[in-house]
């Protein structure tokens, strides 16, 4: 089985490896408005994008791929890229990372083609712009909702 979601610009395509895991990639995109100025257009302010594409495996102990409680680890290429519209000025800062996940996934309906799962993380950014330097980054998953095929 594979399953995809799609929510607020992010991509997920997991497929399932063996009895106990699963792998897949996903891919984000998205864009913030100035903080500053919410309640205005930001073509005339400041922007700000986040992009990142990573790859995973997870492991269910519990012997059900795709189902259950998970635990696994990913590595991804992670950019952000700001905009000044008023100045001009433009920044973009790129990094490698490596994490951790757990979370819980469910199969629902009859015939198993829903799934909703739920975790958290973190991922440890390194290389590229950070030039020497390190930060993790908390990753949460409130609730992704993909279909399974």
């Amino acid at each position: 089985q594979a399953i995809i979601s799609s929510i607020n610009f992010q991509l997920f395509l997991k497929k399932r490896d063996g009895e106990t895991g699963e792998w897949g990639d996903s891919q984000l995109i998205t864009d913030f408005p100035d903080p500053l100025y919410p309640d205005t257009d930001t073509d005339d302010f400041a922007e700000e994008r986040y992009m990142s594409g990573t790859f995973f495996y997870r492991y269910y102990p519990m012997g059900e791929a795709l189902k259950g409680f998970f635990f696994g680890g990913r590595l991804g290429y992670y950019n952000v890229a700001t905009k000044e519209h008023i100045t001009g000025i433009e920044e973009d800062g790129s990094a490698y990372g490596l994490g951790i996940d757990i979370g819980y996934s469910w199969l629902l309906g009859a015939p198993q083609r829903l799934s909703v799962s739920l975790g958290i993380g973190a991922v440890r950014l390194f290389g590229g712009d950070l030039e020497g330097t390190a930060t993790t980054l908390p990753t949460i998953r409130l609730i992704n909702i993909g279909v399974a095929f």
